[in-house]
């Protein structure tokens, strides 16, 4: 599993249409500080050679980042991620 953030306030559903489906947003922030990618990569569809340049391509920056797992949360930034959001199945928009 691969995670990235985009950092600051974006739609989520702008985000979303940018997205392969072997990735999706798993968590937004409350405070709008961002959004949590994850997904993996398959064939073409990579967190480095697609999703990111394709995000920028938006003008929607991006960058992967690797969670560190502590007490049932993964702290990313300002976000306090549920560890069950990140072991469920999620789809994006497209």
């Amino acid at each position: 599993m691969r995670y990235a953030i985009v950092s600051g306030d974006f739609d989520r559903d702008r985000v979303a249409k940018y997205l392969p489906k072997n990735y999706s947003i798993v968590h937004q922030d409350p405070n709008a500080q961002g959004l949590l990618i994850a997904g993996e990569d398959d064939h073409g569809w990579t967190m480095d050679e697609y999703v990111i340049p394709r995000l920028g391509s938006g003008l929607i920056p991006c960058y992967e980042v690797w969670p560190v797992f502590t007490n049932n949360t993964v702290p990313l930034l300002a976000m306090d991620v549920p560890l069950d959001w990140l072991r469920m199945p999620h789809r994006s928009a497209s």
